[in-house]
């Protein structure tokens, strides 16, 4: 089916690829990846924040297509949803997935480090939003203000330390880090490509710090 580049299939070559993905046909999952895999990262894109990574959004709608072939049955041609448009919601979801997954491995990894002491020098408040996460027991409280914060700052540039504080704070969007770093000048790629390199710095000392207490406790 030779189509021009991002021209989506027509109605009857839909109706003709889901036959064949419910038939088992070797070659119908290539030839959905072909036909949707970049309209579909394409119209996430339009869809969202830019601040979004480009890498959940690819995931996001590969992993729309991937559950439609396992499952070719669970979209339903008698319907008046085109398959197109099941494969946008379908993505849709997936990338809320993506993303609270996401959030779900940052908050485990940065609990012990991203935390702010409450003023009676009690309980310890995270920065996570799920409620279930804000309360770390009292005897953490020492560990976490003389132990895990200081190696994790210790070494650290001024412009690194501001970098480590947004980390914390679950900042996501490039803009913020570029600008500490000094680096907004730069084409946008590039800006990531650097801004990735910090916070993986940043990631790494968090796992190394989680990983020295628990050889230490």
């Amino acid at each position: 089916m030779p189509r021009a580049p991002h021209e989506l299939p027509t109605p009857e070559e839909e109706r003709d690829l889901h036959r064949r993905l419910v038939e088992r046909d070797p070659v119908a999952p290539s030839d959905l990846a072909d036909a949707y895999l970049q309209h579909l990262v394409d119209w996430l894109r339009r869809k969202n924040l830019r601040s979004i990574p480009d890498d959940f959004i690819t995931e996001a709608a590969g992993d729309a297509l991937v559950s439609l072939m396992k499952r070719p049955e669970s979209y339903r041609g008698d319907t008046e949803l085109s398959l197109v448009a099941y494969l946008q919601m379908s993505a849709s979801a997936d990338l809320k997935n993506v993303l609270a997954k996401q959030q779900r491995w940052t908050a485990r990894n940065i609990s012990l480090a991203a935390v702010e002491v409450a003023p009676d020098g009690g309980k310890v408040l995270s920065v996570t939003d799920d409620p279930a996460d804000q309360l770390v027991l009292e005897e953490d409280v020492e560990l976490i203000r003389n132990e895990i914060m200081p190696a994790l700052r210790d070494g650290l540039t001024a412009e690194e330390l501001r970098c480590l504080d947004l980390l914390l704070e679950c900042e996501r969007s490039t803009e913020p880090y570029a600008d500490v770093l000094g680096i907004g000048h730069l084409e946008i790629d590039e800006q990531r490509r650097l801004v990735k390199q910090v916070k993986d710095k940043l990631q790494r000392r968090i796992t190394r710090g989680r990983s020295r207490h628990g050889e230490s406790s």
